[in-house]
């Protein structure tokens, strides 16, 4: 797959989004789920459990990892983090969140 640390999501730089997975690796068991399932290679192998290893490759708003997870080692930021994270980028960037345009 490619790296995608250099794109932008809705017009805001992607590292600008801290929307990636979070393993409690006392929980993981080391399967590998997580790794076979994403293919955006969010996920790499070290000392035999997964890592996050390029977290900007996470798709935003994706949590696939943590549904397919047999454990549940893996989370992600609630709903509500997403939108708070969205509206402060969208502020900082320029991007009204309220239509001016009345034509």
């Amino acid at each position: 797959m490619t790296e995608h640390s250099n794109q932008v999501y809705a017009g805001i730089p992607r590292s600008e989004i801290a929307w990636f997975p979070t393993l409690n690796l006392e929980r993981c068991d080391g399967c590998g789920e997580c790794v076979r399932h994403c293919k955006h290679d969010v996920f790499a192998v070290v000392d035999e459990k997964p890592v996050v290893a390029k977290p900007e490759n996470c798709v935003v708003g994706c949590k696939a990892c943590g549904w397919i997870c047999p454990i549940g080692a893996i989370t992600h930021p609630s709903k509500d983090k997403l939108r708070e994270m969205m509206k402060h980028a969208r502020l900082k960037y320029g991007f009204s969140l309220v239509q001016t345009d009345k034509r």
